[in-house]
This record gives C-alpha cells, structure tokens and sequence, in this order.
C-alpha cells in the first residue's frame, strides 16, 4: 500500500503516537486471490482474522480508502 491517502495516514499515525496498520484485502493491490472470486464477506473477515491474530480488542478507527468507507467501532460489533 503506497498510495498517497494511507501514506498520509501513516505519518499522522507516527506524528500522533499511533499504532497504525494498514493492508490490501483479499483481491485488491498485492495481495493473494482474485477480485471477482471475493465478496463483502470475505473482505470483512479479512479485518476479523487480522484483529484476532493480532489480539486487538480495543477500540479502533477503520479507514476504508478503495470502498469509500471510514467507520468507527468497536471490537465487539466486529464479531470479535
């Protein structure tokens, strides 16, 4: 991911003393797997798995560039 928005974001993240991750879902950018093979679903429990493996399960701020979607939640409403 090199684009200019999560570039962006990852200097706020450093400037502001954040953790940030930032990833391709499944099918997108350089990631494994095949777009029109992938849905919402699969996309979303990309996030989940990424979550649980890095046992986050705080309060989170998710920022979707290529879906056009920025949503805040909790860990919980993720399923988690």
């Amino acid at each position: 991911m090199d684009g200019t928005k999560s570039k962006f974001f990852n200097d706020l993240a450093k400037k502001k003393n954040y953790s940030y991750l930032r990833f391709d879902c499944s099918g997108h950018g350089n990631s494994t797997g095949v777009f029109q093979d992938l849905s919402i679903k699969d996309w979303y429990l990309d996030l989940v798995n990424i979550l649980s493996f890095l046992k986050i399960n705080k309060n989170i701020i998710l920022i979707g560039s290529s879906l056009s979607l920025i949503h805040i939640s909790e860990p919980t409403r993720l399923g988690m």
